[in-house]
């Protein structure tokens, strides 16, 4: 399933750094409410933001197979969205 299309959209919309928008568990994103919150890395509080349509809709239909929407190992080797730090420009 292609997913890098799902995380670059969710960097468009939230202005997340991509370690903050990789972090998110499925109960950080309401589908129904249109919302994501994403925790700072920098230790501030959580921001919760809309999303579009669009962006829900894109999200609905990745498989939760995981607590975390962006499933990665220790290595930082992202598994579900490959190459997705490389496109972050990381």
């Amino acid at each position: 399933m292609q997913t890098n299309s799902q995380f670059l959209q969710v960097l468009k919309e939230t202005g997340a750094r991509h370690g903050e928008a990789l972090n998110p568990k499925w109960t950080d994103i309401d589908l129904v409410n249109r919302t994501i919150r994403i925790t700072p890395e920098k230790g501030s509080e959580p921001r919760m933001f809309r999303i579009s349509e669009k962006l829900a809709a894109m999200l609905g239909r990745l498989p939760k197979t995981s607590t975390q929407v962006w499933v990665y190992n220790s290595d930082r080797n992202v598994e579900r969205v490959p190459e997705i730090e490389e496109k972050a420009g990381t």
